[in-house]
């Protein structure tokens, strides 16, 4: 062991390497603080026994430094530091954090920040993952990738249990989630996502979605014995194919989102965008009859389709003993019948709240907004035809319509 009464860079530098072995030079201000030259390297270190008061014995020896690339003065000041670790009986290596291991859950909390999400498609997110995904909340995505089989199996029994459109969507969902994590985590793989072995059902277009023209009287009986024992659900489903909404986004409408001067229902919140459907003659009528049965009911609800929890109105559909066609097909209906009539598409994407972006293609839109309805050219048309709509629902529901569907 070689001794020298003062440490400079200058000198720690120029000190030759061995040509084997080690040679260590003690430092002579900082007791338990050398220089350990070796065949291809000159390190500065720390060694020092841990007190015996804090255990068996226990040596550390941690590196302060590269002669060549670090300070006399900095290696003094990592060594001081870790030789204050040492006497306090702690560990002096710099705690290396390891990575959290991303699990669904972390993953989806971080999936839902994305600022390309619609409040709506959220919340059609946020439904799925509480129904089908939340079982998975603490389970790594490494392990539901390196098992495949897991999802496999959930997704049959989703499908058994809820049906094969609510299957797909969750798996879909968790693959988009698994993907959306792959780029923050490097150690997920993009490709290998926990869907592989998944059998994906085929999702054909639905045929027959809409109430056949025949079938309209007797649905309008079964929807009059609903309003007996359901008045609010009724007015939902009439009102579904009378405006032609969504059904997910027509049940949480406020009376707040009702403006009777324009004769417009505001949706703020859509799939798509902010949406004003037209109001008709029949659909101020049917607002009108249920407002007063909501009021008794639930006078402190602001929904239009209140229900007993104090939220608004779920389930969209009936069993079809009790109405036959309901949901969707509501929707499906009016657009059919709008078709049949005659009305222009653009109109009719106007009317059922699409993109307008087709609409401002053809020139004929300004941006989206509320009012839109009254600065758009095709405003005028999409009222005319809602309620030559709804005057043809009419017609088909007392057997008086001379078209077909």
């Amino acid at each position: 062991m070689a001794r020298v009464q003062a440490w400079t860079d200058d000198w720690a530098r120029r000190l030759p390497h061995p040509a084997s072995g080690e040679v260590i030079y003690p430092d002579p201000q900082v007791s338990g603080h050398r220089l350990v030259l070796r065949k291809t390297r000159k390190t500065y270190e720390v060694q020092r026994d841990r007190p015996i008061r804090f255990g068996p014995r226990r040596t550390f020896k941690v590196q302060t430094g590269d002669a060549l690339t670090t300070s006399v003065e900095e290696a003094r000041t990592r060594a001081i530091a870790a030789l204050g670790q040492i006497a306090k009986g702690l560990d002096p290596h710099p705690k290396v954090e390891q990575p959290a291991v991303t699990t669904l859950g972390s993953a989806w909390a971080e999936f839902k920040k994305r600022g390309d999400l619609r409040p709506r498609t959220l919340e059609l997110y946020e439904y799925t993952y509480e129904r089908c995904l939340k079982l998975w909340e603490a389970e790594p995505l490494a392990t539901l990738a390196a098992n495949p089989v897991m999802a496999r199996n959930e997704h049959r029994a989703i499908t058994e249990g809820r049906g094969a459109r609510t299957a797909n969507m969750a798996m879909s969902l968790l693959r988009t989630i698994h993907r959306h994590a792959a780029q923050l985590d490097t150690s997920l793989s993009f490709e290998r996502h926990p869907c592989t072995a998944v059998e994906f059902h085929d999702e054909k277009p639905r045929q027959n979605a809409a109430i056949p023209a025949e079938l309209m009287p007797a649905w309008g009986e079964q929807l009059e014995c609903l309003r007996a024992l359901s008045p609010i659900r009724a007015s939902f489903h009439i009102l579904s194919l009378r405006l032609g909404t969504r059904p997910g986004e027509l049940a949480p409408r406020k009376w707040s989102d009702v403006d009777w001067d324009r004769k417009i229902l505001i949706a703020p919140e859509t799939k798509t965008h902010l949406v004003e459907v037209p109001l008709t003659v029949q659909c101020i009528a049917e607002l009108e009859r249920v407002r007063p049965i909501g009021r008794m009911l639930y006078p402190r609800s602001e929904f239009i389709f209140p229900a007993r929890d104090g939220g608004h109105l779920s389930r969209f559909t009936e069993p079809k003993s009790a109405l036959s066609h309901s949901g969707n097909q509501m929707r499906h209906t009016h657009h059919t019948i709008g078709v049949v009539l005659g009305v222009d598409e653009l109109v009719l994407d106007v009317i059922e709240g699409r993109s307008l972006l087709k609409v401002g293609a053809a020139g004929t839109a300004s941006s989206a907004g509320r009012g839109y309805l009254d600065r758009l050219a095709l405003g005028p048309k999409a009222r005319e035809a809602q309620q030559a709509i709804s005057d043809e629902i009419d017609r088909c529901m007392h057997g008086t319509s001379t078209i077909s569907s």
